[in-house]
């Protein structure tokens, strides 16, 4: 799996405890306590995602907290883990200052924070309606779950929320008045060793869209990368999603040629 690549491998987390900031199903628990993580918290505001996450990491050092993810994060200030995680929640909510706020008020080594950007050299927020009804977006209320036996509760929410997919800029600027630093994932250098299908299944890494953030808080980071994940990260900072690339997918695709 590239994601796996890209987000598990450059880490190192024998023997460390995570956070892991809307755990979903339990696919990232799951693979950082395969990984050697001593204990996985997670953070979820979905019931049916808590009960599958359970039945899938069946693991005693896997608790999740059902919460929304601010309320959750307001209990833990001072908290220490060694590695915070999370994968595409920063992008369904608008509260993107209060996030990194909140994680700023734990004591952490390392934060790895995966999500869509807009292609902005700006700082922005593009905004958007999305609905509840899908299990990856937010809730308007943590204590108004969806019952999926019911059509009509399920068609008013097909727009029920707002949300807002940051421009890296706009948190670039934001983790810097935080005091936290960063790098990202190199994903040029995993490029080439993928196959034509897997680079169509993580385009939105190739153009740049989706980017792997590691943010620090101090330059004590315990061993926290491995091998694979010093060589992997970059520290330049590229703020827009690559164009000529977009230009090039588009226009063999167009012909028909569905060369990455």
């Amino acid at each position: 799996n590239v994601r796996y690549r890209m987000l598990i491998e450059p880490i190192n987390w024998v023997g460390k405890t995570v956070l892991n900031i809307g755990s979903h199903n339990g696919l990232w628990p799951a693979a950082q306590l395969h990984a050697g993580a001593k204990k996985v918290t997670g953070i979820e505001c979905r019931e049916e995602l808590i009960n599958l996450s359970i039945q899938k990491v069946s693991n005693n050092n896997f608790t999740v907290i059902h919460d929304d993810m601010f309320s959750a994060l307001t209990e833990l200030k001072g908290q220490r883990f060694d590695i915070i995680f999370s994968s595409g929640t920063l992008c369904h909510t608008l509260y993107h200052l209060d996030w990194i706020r909140d994680i700023s008020n734990l004591d952490f080594d390392l934060c790895v924070l995966d999500c869509p950007f807009w292609p902005s050299e700006e700082p922005m927020v593009y905004i958007l309606a999305e609905g509840s009804t899908w299990s990856g977006n937010a809730l308007t209320n943590i204590k108004q779950q969806i019952s999926y036996t019911n059509p009509q509760q399920i068609q008013n929410r097909f727009y029920d929320t707002l949300a807002g997919i940051p421009s890296l800029k706009y948190i670039d600027i934001i983790l810097e008045g935080f005091g936290l630093t960063y790098t990202q994932i190199n994903y040029s250098l995993i490029e080439s060793s993928l196959t034509n299908d897997e680079k169509a299944r993580t385009i939105d890494y190739l153009i740049k869209q989706t980017r792997t953030l590691h943010i620090k808080k101090s330059q004590n980071f315990n061993n926290i990368l491995t091998p694979v994940g010093e060589q992997l990260t970059k520290t330049d900072k590229e703020f827009g999603w690559d164009l000529d690339r977009i230009r090039t997918i588009i226009t063999n695709e167009l012909n028909n040629n569905y060369e990455y």
